[in-house]
């Protein structure tokens, strides 16, 4: 049975460890991009991805955390314009020294690191181990990659590849170029930016040219060592046959003359027979015995030749086999056949994947494989939450009944979950630390001290309805009560406040720091996908540490709720909801008391009195 997923864990995403520009947000698909000066990372999970996926996704948040904090991009850029051999050598040689500055600033970083290597290495599924017959790219690679992790990152899973790699590769290349090679890797843990690690990457790829220039020099001088054995064999063969020629012709007469006198004594023979074989017929009935049974020991004899026989060739094989067994182990010490693992299908070497593109790769994968069609997953059917943050305000003027109006409901609801404790203490009884003695009891002073409990928090992600239905007017209403609830939150301490805007798309227009009023907004236009924004609303809550999570609707009603309500409790998310427009068109699956229709802009104050004061007192 699949391990359910807990979005409780997802709170310690590390989306504080790339910095104040990153953000982490939950989706269907696995990557890291830039927009603008901030940094946005996605990954793909689903509600039954196991703790054993969730390692991957921890690793690749954290990797990726330390990319947006160390890595220099324009040497990333250089190295791309170098082509895809310098590219992938300087992103392994960079992984391995931004990981080691990363590890050392947040040592749970470190651990989740050791986490996604330890699950990387529980088979071959994305590294391969190294054989004696992979190619000297891939060797090279699988050099500096998996003797890097574990010699330096002391990442303990890696050490039977490093092993491995570092003996083949000694024993495929010259002492001379060996030691080039480790001084190389000695430069490797010596790395303090992304153009030394080009650097380092141009001169191991030069390496690798004179490795194999190294190898062909041997395959040629093999080749001519070969050619000249065969004709030394063949000129002792020619030696040979000629001797062999010279000595029949002198036995040709001897043998002639012992043929002709073996000629004559056959014929005396023949002759004989004739004369006997009248005398044969009469003995016919007292020669079957005999023939029976000289025909029954020729046939055991001839079965014990043939037993011989396949007991002296099985014999022989097994020694061929034996020996070619031996003759194999002495080539190589690991298994040939496992070389095919290190090419593809048209005979291109295979490189060691690299972390970035492996991992959102792998963690893709296991999203689809644990993915239940059957049943409404709330990460699967979310949108892409593209990210759009204007610098200058909207044109919604904000409505300052309403502002007060959501302040003081929320003032009222955690004032209603703050309680005082009183205890009564006595003054004069300790005076820096130490008990007075000899204390007269009537020079003690009894008061009063009242502690309180920490005020509840709370996240609320607005999803404004920017749909081509709410054109022409009624975006007006929407988009007034909008920039009113993001300021009356912001005037809030313990409370966070993020919008996002929906139609057929979904985009993000004011993050959870972002300061200020709320940027300008798109026009209306396209269709409503209420459902799936609110799956993308809800993986923007996930990784919120807030007590209360609550997702605010604004539209003119048009949706369908029915699967995600279930999914929001299960989660510990509200959902709530204003509607505008005519229609007064309700939001299936969503309560009324959830849902108030705010038929006049003069009443929005007491719309958001009674929705606010409704969910949040609820459980």
């Amino acid at each position: 049975m699949k391990k359910k997923l807990n979005l409780g864990v997802l709170s310690t995403l590390g989306s504080t460890i790339g910095g104040a520009n990153t953000k982490v947000v939950i989706g269907n698909s696995t990557y890291c991009t830039k927009r603008g000066s901030s940094w946005l990372m996605s990954v793909a999970l689903n509600q039954y991805m196991t703790e054993r996926d969730l390692n991957l996704v921890h690793g690749y948040i954290d990797h990726e955390s330390g990319h947006i904090r160390f890595t220099e991009w324009s040497a990333i850029a250089d190295s791309f314009a170098k082509g895809e051999s310098v590219r992938h050598m300087t992103n392994v040689l960079e992984d391995i020294r931004i990981e080691g500055l990363i590890g050392k600033r947040y040592k749970g970083s470190a651990m989740n690191l050791h986490r996604m290597v330890s699950t990387l290495c529980e088979d071959e599924s994305f590294w391969s181990i190294p054989t004696q017959g992979m190619g000297l790219n891939s060797l090279v690679n699988s050099f500096f990659l998996f003797g890097g992790r574990y010699h330096l990152l002391s990442q303990v899973a890696m050490k039977e590849r490093a092993d491995l790699a570092f003996s083949i590769l000694k024993s495929r290349v010259s002492k001379e170029l060996y030691f080039k090679f480790g001084e190389c890797f000695l430069q490797l843990s010596n790395l303090t930016s992304t153009a030394g690690a080009l650097k380092l990457a141009i001169e191991v790829l030069a390496l690798i040219d004179e490795a194999k220039e190294e190898q062909q020099q041997q395959q040629q001088q093999q080749q001519q060592q070969q050619q000249q054995q065969q004709q030394q064999q063949n000129d002792d063969e020619e030696g040979e046959s000629d001797g062999q020629d010279s000595g029949n012709t002198d036995d040709t007469d001897d043998t002639d003359d012992t043929d002709s006198d073996a000629g004559n004594a056959g014929d005396t023979d023949g002759e004989d027979g004739d004369d006997e074989a009248d005398g044969q017929a009469g003995g016919n009935a007292g020669g079957d015995d005999s023939d029976e049974d000289g025909d029954e020991s020729s046939d055991q004899s001839n079965q014990a030749g043939e037993n011989q026989s396949d007991v002296d060739g099985g014999n022989a094989q097994d020694q061929q086999t034996q020996g070619g067994g031996q003759s194999s182990n002495s080539r190589s010490e690991y298994d040939p056949e496992r070389d095919w693992m290190w090419f593809d299908e048209n005979g291109e070497e295979v490189i060691p994947k690299d972390i970035c593109d492996g991992i959102a790769e792998a963690i893709d994968n296991r999203f689809n494989a644990t993915f239940d069609p059957t049943e409404g997953d709330p990460f699967q059917e979310s949108m892409t939450m593209k990210r759009d943050i204007a610098r200058f305000a909207c044109l919604y003027e904000v409505d300052n009944k309403a502002v007060q109006a959501a302040q003081t409901s929320l003032k009222k609801w955690c004032l209603s979950h703050s309680n005082r404790k009183t205890t009564p203490r006595t003054a004069g009884g300790k005076l820096n630390g130490r008990r007075l003695a000899r204390l007269p009891a009537g020079n003690l002073r009894v008061f009063e001290h009242t502690l309180s409990t920490r005020t509840p928090s709370a996240a609320v992600q607005i999803m404004l309805d920017t749909s081509g239905s709410m054109y022409p007017t009624t975006h007006y209403g929407a988009g007034t009560a909008c920039a009113s609830l993001v300021k009356a939150l912001q005037g809030l301490k313990d409370f966070s406040v993020s919008v996002i805007q929906f139609n057929d798309d979904c985009t993000l227009v004011h993050d959870w720091e972002t300061k200020g009023v709320l940027g300008n907004l798109a026009m209306p236009c396209g269709g409503t996908e209420t459902g799936p924004a609110c799956y993308a609303a809800m993986g923007n809550l996930a990784n919120r540490k807030e007590d209360t999570k609550l997702v605010f609707i604004l539209t003119d009603g048009d949706g369908d709720l029915r699967q995600v309500i279930p999914k929001a409790k299960e989660y510990g998310i509200k959902v709530c909801a204003v509607r505008f427009g005519g229609g007064a068109i309700e939001l299936i699956g969503l309560e009324p008391e959830l849902q108030p229709y705010c038929e006049d802009m003069n009443r929005l104050p007491e719309m958001f009195t009674s929705v606010l004061q409704t969910v949040m007192d609820r459980s």
